[in-house]
């Protein structure tokens, strides 16, 4: 829509006919397309940096050992005198192996020769010997079994006395849950009018019948209850109803009539 008139044509894509021609400038090329490394310095001698931290380090250090009054220290070594150090400590110490197991060979050379003449002198003890414990062996036996009874017969005393014990508690549980249920039958029927009547009639206060009928309910005398019954000339007590009170009535009769 246009104008308010319908477009019946629609609008197609087309190349923009403003900028036919298109003029680039030599700063839109692009200009650094390769990458660019650092060329190796002539003659640069290389330089151990963990070699000159280590040797400022021992300086300050002995700088203020010195200052304490104390002796310096050795300077660090380099890594080729650490693996030569290392290479020597390493050659002693297989010496030493070495040397320690030759000795301990030759320790249990020894050691065999003195096991098997001691083995020859203890064969001929062995059989003095045996004599002895074989007899020791039966008097233990025979002690043994001595205690074993002594241990038996105070085992069966003691279950008799247990069960002795137990019979008497069982004994003195029963008597006494019959006591206590004579006891509680007694209480019932003491406390009950129905079942002991003549206890309750003579409980009673002298020359005052006894009555089983039902009291008056506090509800008696409601609003729309008894009301045309006939009522007595004396107080009846307490009335829920304000218009029925004694004080109202006196009220009315004083006042009002």
């Amino acid at each position: 829509m246009s104008a308010h008139r319908p477009t019946f044509e629609a609008a197609k894509g087309r190349a923009p006919s403003a900028r036919a021609s298109q003029q680039v400038s030599l700063r839109h090329i692009p200009a650094q397309t390769k990458l660019k490394f650092r060329t190796p310095a002539a003659d640069a001698p290389r330089r151990d940096l963990k070699r000159e931290l280590q040797l400022a380090e021992w300086t300050a250090t002995n700088r203020k050992r010195a200052k304490q009054g104390l002796d310096a220290l050795p300077p660090p070594t380099t890594e080729a005198q650490g693996e030569a150090q290392g290479e020597a400590q390493g050659e002693a110490q297989g010496e030493e192996a070495e040397q320690s197991r030759q000795s301990a060979l030759a320790l249990a050379l020894e050691l065999d020769q003195d096991s098997e003449s001691e083995a020859e002198g203890s064969a001929s003890n062995h059989d003095q010997n045996s004599e002895g414990e074989e007899e020791e062996e039966e008097e233990e036996e025979e002690s043994e079994e001595e205690s074993e009874d002594e241990e038996a017969a105070l085992l069966r005393e003691l279950e008799k006395i247990k069960a002795e014990r137990a019979a008497e508690a069982a004994r003195r549980a029963a008597s006494s849950a019959a006591a206590d249920q004579l006891s509680r039958d007694d209480e019932i029927a003491a406390g009950n009018p129905l079942l002991n009547l003549q206890s309750a009639m003579a409980s009673s206060s002298a020359g005052k019948a006894q009555d089983f009928g039902v009291q008056r309910r506090w509800d008696d005398d409601v609003i729309f209850k008894n009301q045309a019954a006939p009522r007595s000339s004396g107080s009846q007590g307490f009335v829920n109803d304000l218009s029925r009170s004694e004080f109202h009535k006196k009220f009315m009769n004083r006042y009002i009539k």
